[in-house]
């Protein structure tokens, strides 16, 4: 008898709930409706020989109809989801990826019209795909692109903040690392099958690491009539190698060598045009165990610094080219090395593929870097990549990378900068 009352008395309470919400929803309705209403009104004053706009899927279907837009009626015919509802959902998703770009949704008839786009089109189509896949969005419009019919609702848009500059920026870089770099600004770790003259010392397996980030510090957002971004930046990284393959039986390991760097970057970005001038700092050192294990070797100092100017294009979304000189101004003289040098290469991405339950961006990537330098008699230095990112914002962000790499040239790595080496490897990496 007790489990019984006990029982009546729960699902009477649930009953009570369930009214008292279907009550909340009614009224959320009625309220948003006294405020969507005036606005039919304003476009028919202004359009007397119009029909205003109704609340029915019918009447907006008519009307899209002559504008050659499809409407999913079957997202319009659930009364559950009010557009207020989901207006405020899909703003709290906006606000929660890309709060600082102040971006406004507004939800008519499931259609989604979004205002203070950021002009970064990487970063503003991540913000559309996002809304475009969320369920019962039937449509999304840029403001700016379309005839929007929310112009009159003032007292909804957020205005552009009129800001100069942003302290800090952090998830998005104005030039990206160029992914199939051996020496990009990454977090990496990898494992190498290597051959040739420099596997001498380097060793037939190694195992490849590299620290590093990029560390923006101040952007200007609107720059003259050409409306462009410019970043001050610093850049760290180091880049250690160690043997596994050699003599040794109290160690698995042997350290080979590391590389030191140290870089003050200045990027710009002009539309679909990225730049960046950076001055940087190297300089290498040889493992301790390298030297001790092999006392006939005689250790030089190659640091040096330098000035490099790169031009990268966003040709789409997917393909990215880039084309960069540099000049070395000094040198050490153990190590002397002739001035200037060139760089070029490619990024390819495909098949991006959205996971709805984390959130998360994945997409395949092939991308190829080549290097000619003054010191190695302009002799071709290339490397090839090709795996897959995940990344938690569509076109910004860091991004977590598994891929393969095949190496064929020289060594990136110190002193051995002139033996030629080939390898092959896969590696992991973290970082934009």
């Amino acid at each position: 008898m007790r489990k019984s009352n006990f029982l009546l008395s729960t699902l009477s309470f649930l009953s009570f709930i369930g009214l008292q919400a279907n009550g909340l929803d009614d009224l959320k309705c009625s309220f948003y409706k006294t405020h969507a209403e005036p606005l039919s009104e304003i476009q028919s004053i202004k359009d007397p020989g119009q029909t205003p706009p109704a609340d029915s899927s019918e009447a907006v279907a008519k009307k899209n109809e002559e504008k050659n837009i499809e409407i999913k009626t079957s997202l319009l015919d659930n009364p559950s989801i009010s557009d207020s509802y989901l207006e405020g959902y899909v703003q709290a998703l906006i606000d929660d990826e890309y709060l600082k770009y102040k971006v406004k949704v507004i939800i008519r008839n499931k259609i989604a019209y979004l205002y203070n786009l950021p002009d970064e089109k990487s970063v503003s189509d991540g913000i559309i795909g996002m809304v475009s896949k969320v369920p019962r969005v039937a449509e999304v419009h840029d403001e700016k692109n379309t005839k929007a019919p929310l112009r009159a609702e003032k007292k909804y848009i957020v205005p552009r903040p009129q800001i100069k500059g942003i302290w800090f920026p952090q998830n998005t870089v104005l030039f990206p690392p160029l992914i199939a770099n051996p020496r990009a600004v990454l977090n990496t770790i990898g494992y190498r099958w290597q051959w040739k003259q420099g596997s001498r010392y380097l060793g037939k397996n190694a195992v490849a690491v590299s620290f590093g980030d990029i560390f923006p510090l101040y952007r200007f957002i609107d720059l003259g009539r050409i409306h462009a971004k410019l970043q001050f930046s610093l850049e760290a990284g180091a880049w250690p190698l160690f043997r596994i393959d050699h003599n040794e039986t109290n160690d698995w390991s042997e350290f080979v060598n590391a590389d030191y760097f140290l870089g003050v970057p200045v990027t710009m970005q002009i539309k679909q045009w990225f730049f960046r001038l950076r001055f940087y700092h190297i300089s290498t050192h040889l493992g301790d165990e390298l030297l001790v294990n092999n006392p006939s070797l005689i250790r030089v100092n190659p640091s040096y610094e330098g000035i490099d100017l790169f031009v990268a294009h966003q040709w789409t979304d997917n393909i990215r080219p880039y084309i960069g000189m540099g000049r070395i101004f000094r040198s050490d003289s153990t190590f002397p090395l002739l001035p200037l040098y060139i760089e070029w290469g490619a990024e390819i991405r495909m098949l991006r593929r959205v996971v709805h339950y984390n959130r998360l961006y994945g997409q395949l990537f092939v991308a190829a870097h080549f290097k000619s330098d003054e010191t190695r008699h302009w002799a071709l230095d290339s490397t090839v990549v090709a795996g897959y990112e995940w990344s938690k914002l569509r076109g910004a962000g860091r991004r977590f990378r598994i891929f393969m790499e095949y190496h064929n040239g020289f060594s990136p790595d110190g002193q051995f900068y002139l033996d030629r080496l080939d390898y092959f490897g896969f590696r992991i990496s973290y970082g934009f």
